[in-house]
């Protein structure tokens, strides 16, 4: 009777873990497929990107440079990397992972306020928690969760667990595939913004800066600069009216101080704001105005880059 009763909670034990095991092995060779890298952009960039003008930055980035147009006018492989609500932490960590396997020649790090002001904790690190699947692939993802999240080491151990909010869109990616974007570019369709322009009529002296980021943003920048890197900080166009300075203005400053790259500030720039029809709404531009702001991309890239004049 008390081996019977050993016997039945060790087979379980022995079941749930191959179970887990079994499910798990499924779950990572569906998310890790051929069909997921080319369909699912974050699987792409932290796995197999292999490209030679990448585009780092948050939605803003994601919605805002098309990277197809680039690369069929420049004739080099661009890829837009832009993520949704990520900030410098993400944006660092992917550069690091693709210095792993290769070197850009052209970086382009669309600079947004959360990379560098002090923001409510879901806008700092806990945002990396979307890359729990590919720290079991990738060390460098894995050590910063660790930072991060005490029950990280814990999670891992599951084989299910990593995967378990990743099976609808692994089963997707896999046999329902569409890809909807363009080189990672996303284009927002639909109606034009109808909105009254926005004018600020503000300083942004009293600015709290997150030391943290900053640092992070010069880390980044000084990883490109080491790789040799032709690397550019853009600021794309918003429906806003600054009267005054904008809250870019103090961190360009100090960056530009620390290091000769180039900044290409599209704020207040009159093509945009004098004209509603290019954004879905007063901080994104909608396709037609992502396709203009687009080729003056381009045109600064010609005009800027040695590597490009030489090329060309």
């Amino acid at each position: 009777m008390k081996l019977k009763s050993i016997k039945f909670p060790l087979l379980l034990i022995i079941f749930t873990i191959s179970l887990d095991f079994l499910i798990g092995l499924f779950a990572h060779e569906l998310y890790f497929s051929k069909s997921s890298k080319k369909t699912n952009p974050l699987i792409y960039s932290f796995t197999s990107s292999n490209d030679d003008i990448v585009i780092f930055g948050s939605s803003r980035a994601k919605h805002h440079y098309n990277a197809k147009l680039m690369q069929d006018t420049i004739g080099l492989d661009t890829y837009n990397f832009g993520s949704g609500g990520q900030n410098i932490y993400f944006h660092n960590l992917l550069l690091k992972s693709i210095l792993q396997r290769s070197t850009p020649k052209i970086a382009i790090l669309e600079l947004m306020s959360i990379d560098f002001e002090v923001t409510p904790s879901e806008w700092n690190k806990e945002k990396l928690d979307i890359l729990l699947p590919l720290s079991t692939q990738n060390k460098l993802i894995d050590e910063e969760l660790s930072k991060i999240d005490d029950f990280h080491d814990l999670k891992t151990k599951s084989k299910i667990y990593p995967f378990n909010s990743k099976f609808y869109s692994s089963i997707q990616n896999n046999y329902f595939t569409s890809i909807d974007h363009f080189n990672g570019f996303v284009p927002i369709n639909g109606n034009s913004w109808r909105g009254d322009l926005n004018r600020i009529d503000s300083t942004f002296e009293n600015i709290k800066f997150d030391e943290k980021k900053i640092e992070e943003i010069y880390d980044f920048l000084e990883l490109c600069i080491k790789n040799n890197i032709d690397t550019y900080i853009f600021i794309s166009p918003t429906y806003k009216k600054y009267l005054n300075k904008s809250e870019y203005h103090k961190i360009l400053r100090k960056i530009q101080k620390k290091y000769k790259i180039k900044v290409v500030n599209f704020l207040n720039h009159p093509e945009f704001i004098e004209d509603s029809k290019y954004f879905k709404d007063p901080l994104h531009l909608n396709e037609q105005g992502a396709n203009i702001f687009t080729e003056m991309v381009i045109d600064t890239l010609n005009k800027e880059s040695e590597l490009l004049k030489r090329i060309n």
